[in-house]
């Protein structure tokens, strides 16, 4: 079982473990998983390398990870991405640069009008503190109605705690596959989160209300066909040469094919296919498919 935070906590791989299933996914960044995630020395992660990529985007290290109930420790490796990192970090400075406009939006209108009042002055403050990035500035508010002084500065300890985290998640298992192996599983989830989307939306098979047991295994029988040749499709796509072309992609090309019905002086009808381009003529001669024309009666 592969899964996300949603789907991997505590709870759930103690269940896990009872029912001897493998499993593999990230745990939600609980405080005690980011103390531990931040105890750990940047140099004690190692450069990860796996099949396709084409340079060390990730870095790993493993560390028991105690859970709660009954105090079962399960495999954690802490995986460091170089590149969410630097994004983290831009987008957290981003948010304390708004944080800080906003209290000095308020300290510019300080002792006019409502901001005179020292109740309203520290409601405003508790309004541009709010949210996650909110808790990174210091505020004191003083003086009395009239007189009422602001100040907000920068909290840098925090700063370099959450700093600590950047790029950084835990990902339990319970199978002894490398670290290669494991990030490289964990990311080839999408894979199927987009076959599941692909169900959910893109299916020509609709849901109706059902309520006999035999139609409803009919519909879902009906809707797993359907995902399966949509799965083969793109599958066999891949292997014929196209690259990494999606079904969606291929039914995009498809979705235009002009039919146009003439008929001859003789008064003999005839069907002719109009707007076949050449990268579809080459994806049904790479699929083995015959070209539109084939299936018109003449």
């Amino acid at each position: 079982m592969v899964g996300d935070r949603s789907t991997i906590t505590t709870d759930t791989v103690s269940l896990l473990l009872d029912s001897s299933m493998d499993f593999l996914g990230a745990l939600k960044m609980t405080q005690p998983i980011q103390d531990l995630v931040a105890s750990i020395d940047d140099i004690e992660f190692k450069a990860v390398e796996y099949e396709g990529a084409t340079e060390a985007k990730y870095r790993s290290c493993e560390r028991h990870v105690n859970l709660k109930k009954e105090g079962r420790v399960v495999r954690g490796v802490v995986v460091w991405s170089l590149k969410k990192a630097q994004e983290d970090s831009k987008r957290r400075e981003v948010a304390l640069k708004k944080v800080l406009s906003d209290f000095e939006k308020v300290r510019a209108k300080l002792n006019m009008g409502r901001l005179k009042r020292r109740d309203y002055v520290e409601k405003k403050v508790k309004e541009a503190s709010e949210g996650k990035f909110g808790k990174l500035v210091k505020v004191e508010v003083g003086g009395l109605d009239g007189c009422v002084s602001l100040r907000f500065w920068r909290d840098e300890e925090a700063l370099r705690r959450l700093g600590r985290l950047d790029g950084k998640h835990v990902l339990v298992t319970s199978v002894d596959w490398s670290a290669s192996k494991v990030i490289e599983t964990y990311r080839g989830r999408y894979v199927v989160e987009s076959w599941i989307s692909n169900m959910k939306s893109r299916l020509a098979v609709r849901s109706v209300f059902l309520h006999g047991d035999e139609r409803v295994l009919a519909l879902v029988a009906m809707t797993v066909l359907s995902l399966l040749v949509y799965s083969v499709l793109e599958v066999l796509a891949r292997r014929s040469g196209l690259g990494k072309v999606t079904s969606r992609m291929l039914f995009w090309e498809f979705q235009k094919i002009i039919l146009i019905k003439l008929v001859l002086g003789s008064g003999e009808p005839m069907n002719v296919v109009e707007d076949v381009t050449k990268f579809q003529a080459e994806i049904l001669t790479r699929l083995g498919f015959p070209l539109p024309e084939a299936f018109i009666n003449v």
